[in-house]
C-alpha cells in the first residue's frame, strides 16, 4: 500500500476511514516488578524571611517526603508540607519520612537570612 497523501495541493486518497497498516496491538500483558523511574521529585524554593514565596507550592497529598537540605545563609528555618514538619527529613533515614497529608502546601519560614530549600519526595500515583 502506497503513503496516503495529504488534500492540500489537489488530488488525494485520504478517506475518514481509519486505517491500521501493522495489524491489532496487544493489550496487558504486562508482567515483572512495577516500574518506579521517575517516582522521585524535587521541589527547590528560594525563599527569605522578609519576602514571602510569589505562589502557592504543593505537594501532592500521599506522597513521602525522604529528604530536605538547605543552602544559603538562613538560621531559624522551619519547612512545613501540609502542616507537617520536613525540617529533619534525610534519605537513608526511614524514621524521618513524612507522609504527606492535609494539602500539601509548602510553607517556609526563616527567622533571619536568605536561603534555597529542596525537597525530595517520592510519589507514585498507582
Amino acid at each position: 500500500m502506497g503513503f496516503e497523501t495529504s488534500a492540500f495541493g489537489g488530488q488525494t486518497n485520504v478517506t475518514d476511514e481509519v486505517s491500521n497498516h501493522f495489524g491489532a496491538r496487544p493489550t496487558g500483558g504486562a508482567h515483572g516488578a512495577l516500574q518506579s523511574a521517575g517516582a522521585s521529585r524535587e521541589v527547590i524554593v528560594a525563599f527569605a524571611d522578609d519576602q514571602p514565596l510569589h505562589t502557592d507550592v504543593y505537594i501532592p497529598v500521599g506522597a513521602v517526603v525522604k529528604d530536605y537540605a538547605e543552602f544559603g545563609s538562613a538560621t531559624g528555618t522551619v519547612v512545613t508540607v501540609g502542616g507537617a514538619d520536613v525540617t529533619d527529613a534525610s534519605i537513608g533515614d526511614d524514621l524521618t519520612d513524612v507522609i504527606v497529608g492535609n494539602d500539601g502546601k509548602v510553607v517556609f519560614s526563616s527567622t533571619a537570612g536568605r536561603g534555597r530549600g529542596i525537597i525530595t519526595y517520592v510519589y507514585t500515583n498507582v
